[in-house]
């Protein structure tokens, strides 16, 4: 990477940060076909793009003052490129191709162009608790990236990661909006049943003892923010399992100890008025 481009990128990000009134906000789609034909004419002829993510002042309305186009070349793992179109009234479209070292493979796959907007999918993050955030938490930032998950529902298609996060960087929320619908999903955990409960209760993992992996099944009584997380022996934060809006009904969630060490470890289930931890073990 050219310390020349380097200097360019950080002086567009601080005069972006001191006069963004005076940018002009746009859908992460909208420059798709300059990003390409940029990364194509200097990085790959048949670079693929892979991901697209927000890079400053996305905003609830899903347009933000300046995206990255991630490229990658095909059958070659060890580098991507990053393309990013900033509009500044009253220039034209101001692109920077930069060098970047890859990501994990598993996120390097083709997202092609048929997937929804970012106006269009923010609409759901929006609609599953993010309008409330914002409201609660003044100053509150929102990032914004579209790539195919390594696990979900359909590992073939594109879905939208929207994070609201707080000023402090202390509380945030996160939602996964399916690419082709639209529409709000779960990534890690399952609805058994749409049945309403009587109460919130988290139940025994089973199997317990487990190895590797364990299922941790719940009931939400009311809509709500919910979140689920594993601590080990001594309190420390492990994986966050549920960390987000849950309508009423019964969840299963998978946990997966492949990476973690023989013990005990605990699972809070919390959400407003209602927390509860139980204990499991994993034995390998």
């Amino acid at each position: 990477m050219k310390v020349s481009t380097v200097s360019v990128l950080l002086v567009l990000l601080l005069f972006s940060a001191e006069s963004s009134a005076q940018f002009t906000k746009y859908r992460a789609k909208d420059y798709v076909t300059n990003a390409t034909s940029y990364a194509r004419d200097n990085y790959s002829p048949n670079a693929a793009m892979y991901a697209i993510t927000s890079a400053y002042g996305l905003d609830s309305t899903g347009k933000a003052t300046a995206w990255l186009y991630w490229f990658f070349k095909p059958n070659v793992t060890d580098s991507s490129y990053v393309v990013t179109v900033t509009i500044i009234q009253p220039l034209p479209p101001f692109v920077i191709g930069t060098k970047m070292p890859s990501i994990p493979g598993a996120f390097i796959r083709p997202v092609g162009f048929n997937f929804c907007n970012s106006d269009q999918s923010i609409i759901a993050a929006e609609n599953a608790g993010g309008s409330q955030f914002r409201l609660t938490h003044s100053g509150t930032r929102i990032t914004g990236s579209v790539y195919k998950l390594p696990i979900g529902p359909d590992t073939s298609r594109a879905y939208w990661t929207y994070l609201y996060i707080d000023t402090l960087g202390t509380e945030f929320r996160t939602y996964f909006v399916d690419g082709t619908t639209c529409q709000i999903i779960t990534i890690g955990i399952q609805n058994i049943s749409s049945e309403v409960p009587e109460k919130f209760e988290l139940m025994q993992n089973y199997p317990n003892p487990f190895n590797p992996s364990t299922k941790i099944k719940f009931s939400v009584p009311e809509s709500g923010f919910v979140s689920l997380i594993i601590y080990d022996a001594i309190g420390n934060e492990v994986e966050k399992l549920v960390n987000e809006n849950l309508a009423p009904g019964v969840y299963e969630a998978d946990f997966d100890g492949s990476n973690y060490s023989s013990g005990i470890y605990f699972y809070k289930l919390e959400s407003k008025d209602y927390s509860q931890t139980q204990k499991m073990m994993l034995i390998k």
